[in-house]
């Protein structure tokens, strides 16, 4: 059935879903479904894959649920979504949706070219309406992601530019020096580039922004 406006099948979508868990525990466990039908034990590896899918789906279900709420939309909403009531999901997803307080402190570049601003300094800032736009801007003058969350990044202050870059696996891009930031939807990834930071006096605050 269709939730608000959407139109979609839910037959359809299980289907494929399915066909694609199907096709990643083979891929994960090679030969393990071949292995079924004549060694009893395959079973036991295939219920810890199984086990692990389930986790990741878990995990993957509550952050969607985290974003679907800092995107605006009421548990009235979402509950209808996970086929729920809005008290039921609130009461199981609303423990990491509560609201953070967003810290920007006004530096300068110019003051961290006089050292004032310490290699390593952190500012956390609100998500861009297109981060990887607010990344590489905040790259150019040399803050690098260290961590983030469904709404916020925190940014770390280096002498020198960074690239950010996302992918849906964990092989990282093209090229060396690619370093793990953390996974949400997919992964992200920076790397430092040895060039300086670009002249200019930006606010962190302005990241956000793209």
């Amino acid at each position: 059935m269709p939730v608000d406006d959407i139109e979609w099948s839910v037959e359809f979508a299980r289907d494929t879903v399915r066909d694609s868990l199907a096709a990643i525990i083979d891929e994960a466990t090679p030969g393990l479904i071949s292995r079924l039908a004549n060694d009893p034990k395959a079973y036991l590896q295939l219920l810890a894959v199984t086990k692990l899918v389930s986790d990741e789906a878990t995990e993957l279900l509550q952050e969607t649920a985290t974003s679907a709420r800092h995107a605006g939309l009421n548990w009235e909403r979402i509950g209808s979504a996970l086929e729920m009531s809005r008290q039921e999901a609130q009461q199981r997803f609303g423990a990491d949706t509560h609201d953070r307080t967003m810290l920007v402190p006004v530096v300068s570049h110019l003051d961290a070219v006089a050292g004032h601003l310490p290699l390593g300094t952190r500012v956390t800032i609100p998500l861009s309406a297109d981060e990887m736009a607010g990344l590489a801007l905040a790259g150019n003058y040399g803050w690098h992601g260290v961590a983030f969350s469904s709404t916020t990044w925190t940014l770390e202050f280096d002498e020198q530019q960074w690239e950010h870059a996302t992918t849906m696996r964990k092989k990282p891009p093209e090229g060396e020096g690619w370093q793990p930031i953390g996974r949400y939807f997919h992964r992200y990834w920076k790397r430092p580039t040895g060039l300086p930071i670009l002249p200019g006096s930006p606010n962190p605050s302005t990241f956000a922004y793209g």
